[in-house]
């Protein structure tokens, strides 16, 4: 009999929704376990062992206890289904989606009940798949074998995300033509283009992951950018909505950039098409629009999203960076560096990182010998400790496109140079006090210039980011996003 585990807040809406699950799930078939704990070491458990996993992850009356231990493998595995009637954190993507609103919107319980009903009838008559026992569970250090096979059946590749098979459209446009993408995107589903009749699409909202006119930190810019490349991984086809306007914004240039990103090792896809309003055409576009990325910029691109996904970075991360440039400052570095690469370096393959990861991640050790590499050399241990990602400016100084406050626009060119260096060459940047004071003045002054067409506003939208509980790290939960708008009289 297949396994469900449920986790959930202790709101009143939250059992009210545990308890019409349990129920559901007992009625078609499942062995349910009604008293999980609400604890990490619960929720790991649960997702490696059990058939299903539910993970409420609603935001409600200040109550934060599931993302507390809620871990990055729910996002992992397309057996944890994560439900929520409030919208989800910017980073806490769900491998199957469906069950939780977009910002902006919610979910009622009926609604989540419906979209589980479908799902648990789905997986009650599939063969089982690859799970822990207790057994392999307490011994998982010694033997990770079971979990490779875990990995290796249920994330091969991101495009595997759509059990059915369908390929996936991701529709990328300018956010001022969002309904007419969506009446695009109605027309797909509907089959209306030959070869497209049975797809899955992918559209963003306005805001879903930032608003156009936000003043946003660098890192957090950046922790977008990570995000839909993640949205353009797991799709087969990427279709630019064409306007005259669409090499006007940073974002739909980021969509490209990661559009490249996504296919590495001589991938060809996404695919890039074209799709003109005007004249109703679906054409090509990778000659167009496909960006030429180097290896240097692809490393670049790299350590931006290593360093700015909440699931490996958070604010907590800085303190440790910090010491370790005072150590340096110090002149201990070498000695501190010949330490850790001792301390590496004797423990080898039998380091917990290398154990846990499936063979054919490295099969010839190659990650692993430039890791120990890295940790040992004093000069590449500086380099990266010094890298601006951990700077508090890269994420406490807010930015906006000088288009938005200026209103003068202009198009980027196809380049991923022209990209990154746009954040510090064709954005205006503001410190948190020249933001506070704008919005209780609202009067937009920078460098001593006044603006006198744009005011900053505080946001109404309420955006959230993830910070999972890590090993001797900070307490897991949820950290608030402020928000600010830039706003032009002409608007």
């Amino acid at each position: 009999m297949k396994v469900l585990s449920i986790f959930s807040p202790k709101t009143n809406v939250g059992l009210a929704l545990r308890a019409d699950v349990l129920k559901l799930a007992e009625s078609l078939g499942f062995e349910v376990r009604p008293d999980n704990a609400l604890s990490q070491g619960e929720v790991i458990r649960a997702l490696l062992c059990d058939d299903t996993v539910v993970i409420d992850a609603s935001y409600e009356d200040g109550r934060d206890e599931v993302f507390r231990v809620l871990v990055e493998l729910a996002k992992t595995f397309p057996h944890a289904l994560i439900v929520s009637r409030t919208p989800l954190p910017l980073n806490l993507v769900p491998c199957i989606a469906g069950g939780a609103p977009t910002y902006g919107h919610t979910l009622t319980n009926e609604t989540i009940l419906a979209w589980m009903g479908e799902q648990l009838r789905k997986r009650i008559d599939e063969a089982p798949e690859p799970r822990l026992t207790p057994e392999e569970l307490s011994n998982l250090e010694s033997d990770p074998a079971q979990y490779h096979a875990m990995l290796k059946k249920f994330a091969p590749d991101k495009r595997a995300k759509d059990v059915e098979g369908r390929r996936r459209i991701f529709i990328s446009h300018r956010g001022r033509y969002y309904r007419e993408v969506k009446e695009l995107e109605a027309r797909v589903l509907r089959g209306e283009f030959t070869g497209y009749e049975n797809v899955d699409t992918r559209v963003i909202a306005p805001g879903e992951f930032a608003l156009e006119n936000e003043l946003l930190s660098e890192g957090r810019r950046w922790m977008v950018v990570g995000l839909l490349e993640d949205e353009l991984s797991a799709s087969d086809e990427v279709w630019i909505y064409h306007t005259d306007d669409y090499r006007e914004s940073w974002w739909t240039l980021g969509e490209l950039v990661a559009v490249a990103y996504a296919r590495r090792d001589g991938q060809t896809s996404p695919k890039i098409r074209v799709f003109d309003p005007k004249t109703q055409r679906l054409t090509d576009g990778d000659n167009t629009y496909l960006i030429p990325l180097t290896e240097q910029h692809r490393a670049k691109l790299a350590r931006f999203f290593a360093n700015t996904r909440p699931g490996t970075m958070g604010p907590e991360s800085r303190t440790p960076i910090k010491r370790l440039r005072l150590i340096f400052r110090l002149g201990l570095g070498g000695l501190y560096a010949r330490m850790l690469g001792a301390v590496v370096q004797s423990q080898g393959a039998q380091a917990l990182p290398w154990k846990m990861m499936p063979p054919d991640m490295d099969p010839t050790g190659a990650l692993q010998s430039e890791t120990e590499r890295a940790l040992s050399d004093k000069e590449a241990l500086e380099r990266f400790i010094n890298d601006r990602v951990f700077d508090d400016a890269f994420w406490n100084g807010l930015c906006v496109e000088s288009s938005i406050v200026t209103g003068q626009m202009d198009h980027y060119a196809l380049d991923t140079e022209t990209f990154i260096r746009a954040v510090s060459e064709r954005m205006f940047h503001f410190s948190q006090r020249e933001v506070d004071r704008a919005v209780r003045g609202r009067r937009l002054v920078m460098g001593g210039k006044e603006w006198s067409d744009a005011t900053i506003e505080e946001g109404t939208t309420r955006y959230y980011v993830w910070m999972p509980q890590r090993m001797g790290g900070a307490k897991g939960g949820l950290i608030r996003l402020p928000t600010y708008l830039v706003r032009r009289e002409a608007d």
